[in-house]
């Protein structure tokens, strides 16, 4: 659907080009968008530091989406790229560049435990941390990574 998570603007970008063109900003959630199939994404960026705007709008309109500052956004950021070809249920193939999925079970496992978390997200991020551990160990250990970080 969204073509690179790094795009300062996906969802401007998903709009304008030949992807969903139906994500809105979803009421006074200024952060997220949802399509008219109910598939939510939240914009998020690092925490702002030094010169950085914040605010962050995704453009210049105030009806835009504007993206949230997460603490766990660095470790994304920073995460090794992973590609990786998916297929739609429409038959329809793209290249998803995200983040490592050992990379992205230990965020999710961050979020879990966060102390101040909504406890409906703490349990889904826990949930997710451990399906892409199990899919990783049972389905792709090619992406499996030792201990000590070999």
């Amino acid at each position: 659907m969204l073509k690179n998570p790094w795009d300062p603007n996906p969802i401007k970008r998903a709009k304008s080009t030949n992807r969903d063109k139906s994500f809105e900003r979803l009421g006074d959630q200024m952060e997220t968008a949802r399509n008219s199939t109910g598939f939510e994404v939240d914009v998020i960026r690092r925490v702002a530091k030094d010169d950085d705007p914040h605010p962050l709008g995704l453009s210049d309109s105030e009806d835009d989406i504007w993206a949230a500052q997460a603490s766990t956004a660095e470790r994304i950021l920073n995460a090794p790229r992973f590609d990786q070809m998916v297929v739609s249920t429409a038959g329809d193939m793209a290249m998803m560049h995200t983040m490592h999925p050992l990379d992205f079970a230990a965020v999710k496992q961050t979020l879990a435990t966060m102390p101040n978390r909504d406890p409906l997200k703490s349990s889904k991020d826990a949930l997710q941390a451990e399906l892409v551990r199990t899919l990783v160990a049972n389905y792709m250990p090619q992406y499996e990574r030792r201990v000590d970080g070999a």
